[in-house]
């Protein structure tokens, strides 16, 4: 059983819904706005395959030429039921399958009976999607497509049950087409597994926020922007990490190329041999060889940021060199209060050669042997960075009041927490502090 299939086993029935602004769906049989193309294909890649639930009023608004819908078993719903009087009102040409029911609990039966058939989708009309969200079972998620205008309309969809018991859990960009504009989400009930108390629905809803009232901007690609000032997100790391993205994850290659880095290897060949691919670019005898590496074997990266993590300060000899005991510090002089540590975004920058000095007595500002204030790096890389107040233990306490700097250039917040909890190892609550830490000054420089 693939993903898809998987999925659906837990998610149950869904609703398909096209309205304006106002929450309309219908005008004198038909749709209040033109005919979207998009719009249309996104039902067909949705619907083709299932069965689709709709009223007898949206079936007769489908043209007659085009019901049943082909490639899907067509399910109307009428209280007259299944009549040779009602087929002959119904008619069509040569398309899919038809089955009259007179109840959602007799569209189950035949769901169960049609078991090829896994998806579930209601299309409409007004009363028949107010019945599907009554019952959580048929309302387990919602398609929907927001044409940003308002139409006339006499029929409507129960937009403020969206708002009390559903959850956003993707929105497109904005598409126009025929002058409209119009975009797509994808909401789930809040009993399903996406929870309004899970962590990532704060990205959501901050994204939704900025989306709707954030203020616009003008930029030099003609494509402007919209920002808000402020906004903060928190999470507990104590179980998971937020992967704050609407895209599918390829979360093996995460946690491999994570472990990968915390190990310190520099070899691209050890992710090749579990097939992850993310580091072949860079580690191929044709690119080493055009970027001067010719004395690197393939696949050896260099000093990239595993090695800076764990060998930060050591002279790099390849990748299969062995560089313990050449940076103790960190590993065995936990009390000590003062340690920079840097990893650097960018192909020329992850060695830039600065050196800890370890006299206690001069300023934590003077112990860093060629550190200029903010160059890092001599490319002008931009990176990710922040300052941690504290990186010390003493017996089970981290001391707020001792200064210390921290400076890291990273990915992803969560490659900062792996990197932050490596070197904190012998540290009492580090996975609850870290994130406490880090949030004290979490900016984007120009290093």
């Amino acid at each position: 059983m693939d993903t898809q299939e998987e999925d659906w086993k837990h998610v149950g029935f869904a609703l398909v819904v096209a309205m304006d602004e106002n929450g309309g769906i219908g005008f004198q049989g038909g749709l209040p706005w033109p005919w979207l193309e998009e719009d249309m294909r996104r039902f067909r890649m949705l619907t083709e395959g299932s069965v689709v639930v709709m009223g007898r009023k949206t079936y007769l608004s489908i043209p007659k030429r085009n019901r049943p819908l082909k490639n899907r078993l067509n399910v109307v719903l009428t209280r007259s039921g299944d009549h040779p009087a009602m087929r002959d009102e119904l008619g069509g040409g040569e398309g899919g399958e038809l089955v009259l029911a007179e109840s959602l609990a007799k569209v189950e039966e035949i769901v169960e009976r049609n078991g090829e058939r896994k998806k579930v989708f209601v299309i409409g009309g007004g009363e028949i999607f107010k019945m599907a969200l009554e019952n959580p079972k048929w309302s387990t998620r919602v398609y929907l497509t927001t044409v940003h205008e308002k139409f006339e309309s006499d029929v409507f969809f129960p937009k403020d049950c969206l708002r009390n018991e559903f959850d956003e859990s993707m929105l497109s960009n904005r598409m126009r087409e025929k002058d409209l504009e119009f975009s797509f989400s994808e909401l789930r009930r809040r009993s399903s597994p996406m929870s309004p108390n899970h962590g990532e629905s704060q990205y959501l809803n901050l994204i939704k926020e900025i989306i709707e009232h954030g203020n616009r901007k003008g930029d030099r690609t003609g494509t402007g922007t919209r920002s808000i000032f402020g906004a903060q997100m928190r999470f507990d790391l104590r179980e998971s990490f937020p992967i704050l993205t609407t895209r599918r994850v390829f979360w093996r290659g995460v946690v491999e190329e994570l472990l990968w880095f915390i190990k310190g290897s520099t070899n691209a060949q050890d992710l090749r041999d579990k097939d992850i691919h993310i580091w072949d670019g860079n580690g191929s005898r044709s690119f080493l060889d055009a970027m001067g590496f010719t004395e690197r074997e393939e696949w050896d990266l260099g000093p990239v940021y595993g090695f800076q993590w764990r060998h930060f300060g050591a002279e790099y000899h390849g990748m299969h060199a062995d560089y313990s005991g050449q940076v103790r510090c960190l590993s065995f002089d936990h009390p000590r209060r003062r340690s920079l540590s840097n990893c650097f975004v960018g192909s020329r920058s992850a060695s830039a050669g600065y050196r800890y000095n370890q006299d206690e007595s001069q300023r934590p500002q003077n112990n860093i042997d060629g550190l200029e204030s903010k160059r890092l790096a001599k490319d002008g890389t931009t990176a990710l960075s922040f300052n941690v107040s504290v990186l010390c233990q003493r017996r089970r306490a981290l001391l707020p009041n001792v200064p210390a700097f921290v400076r890291y250039g990273a990915r992803s917040p969560l490659q900062h927490c792996l990197l932050f909890t490596s070197y904190l190892h012998g540290c009492q609550g580090v996975w609850a502090s870290a994130w406490r830490f880090c949030s004290y000054s979490w900016r984007r420089s120009r290093i």
